[in-house]
């Protein structure tokens, strides 16, 4: 919800997780997520998502073929 998302933003702007606060790389998605990974370069809120975006790639590819 809005309301959840405000939250986090609070909460994240106060404290040192700020970077850690993330879009969605799924246009389609545009869920806010913490990155948890020591590299702090994960693109997707869920595998899900990261799964869709990598088959709209692959269809992508094959169509330019």
């Amino acid at each position: 919800s809005l309301i959840a998302a405000a939250d986090a933003v609070i909460v994240a702007r106060l404290g040192p997780s700020w970077p850690q606060l993330k879009a969605c790389a799924d246009p389609a998605c545009g869920a806010a997520f913490y990155d948890t990974t020591k590299s702090l370069n994960r693109k997707w809120c869920t595998l899900r998502c990261g799964n869709r975006m990598a088959a709209r790639a692959s269809r992508r590819r094959r169509r330019n073929r």
